[in-house]
């Protein structure tokens, strides 16, 4: 139907192509309709998808850094009453030699 009109109205023309005939019958704003809200799409899901990641990432960390710091304070805490231990046990050494 359209290659008769064209082929009718554009003796010169030897071929048609796939955008002229969507123009003509008006698909084109149809697909193009449909890629802006598939880009639209895109982009949404882009930036919420940065924020997921990102909020995930701030809690892993903020887990990962304080169970470091329980494990830190708790090996320092360790050595502290070791060596306080021992250093009352010193000083029981010296009261009973008194």
């Amino acid at each position: 139907m359209i290659d008769n009109y064209v082929s009718n109205n554009c003796p010169d023309c030897k071929n048609v192509s796939s955008l002229a005939v969507a123009a003509q019958i008006g698909r084109l704003d149809i697909v193009s309709l449909c890629l802006a809200f598939l880009g639209i799409g895109v982009g949404f899901f882009a930036i919420f998808s940065f924020y997921a990641v990102r909020e995930d990432a701030e809690r892993t960390a903020e887990e990962k850094a304080a169970e470091v710091i329980d494990n830190t304070l708790k090996t320092k805490f360790d050595l502290l009453s070791m060596n306080f231990e021992s250093d009352l046990e010193k000083i029981r050494e010296e009261i009973e030699l008194l």
